[in-house]
């Protein structure tokens, strides 16, 4: 990398930081000052590049989103991710087999990378997650306790986790416990 790009990409960092830009910046920010929590040792990537092994909690990941697949020609997950409500992603899980489900957000904030931001997940390891100004929400299964009509998403663009209507469309990342 360029002199002038890592200045460029040092300077672009440095006023996102303290909101001089915001929109503008269409780009994954990490800070360099902080180690990354979830770094790509932490996964073991499948053979086939479309599943993710994360080894510190044997939960294995879909790389891609829902309505996305892997092309290991570009090394990068293609398409548009779908956007589903609440009971057509879990329909959606029940019907891919294998084991596959929905996770809970107790196992989606497992793949929130603090050091990150737009989006806050390791980008090596999981190319498919929309960035900012998109919106980069992920569905859990956990319900909300205060209501009957709201579910738990991750917001990856901030890495925290959120409220939302079962009714409203969100994107989805499926889980499933390794095999034995």
């Amino acid at each position: 990398m360029s002199l002038s790009i890592r200045c460029s990409t040092a300077a672009a960092g440095l006023l996102l930081g303290v909101g001089l830009i915001d929109t503008v910046l269409a780009a994954q920010a990490c800070n360099p000052g902080l180690t990354p929590v979830r770094p790509d040792s932490q996964y073991r990537v499948s053979g086939d590049g479309k599943e993710v092994t994360d080894l510190a909690t044997g939960l294995v990941w879909r790389r891609c989103l829902a309505g996305m697949s892997w092309n290991a020609d570009q090394n990068a997950c293609t398409g548009t991710p779908s956007a589903l409500t609440w009971s057509g992603a879990l329909a959606y899980a029940a019907g891919e087999g294998g084991g596959w489900r929905l996770p809970n957000i107790s196992e989606l904030t497992t793949l929130a990378e603090p050091s990150c931001e737009r989006p806050a997940i390791n980008l090596a390891i999981f190319p498919g997650t929309p960035m900012y100004p998109s919106a980069s929400y992920a569905l859990s299964s956990s319900q909300h306790a205060d209501s009957d009509g709201d579910v738990w998403r991750m917001d990856f663009n901030s890495g925290a986790d959120e409220g939302t209507t079962k009714a409203a469309p969100n994107s989805v990342r499926l889980v499933r416990a390794s095999a034995p």
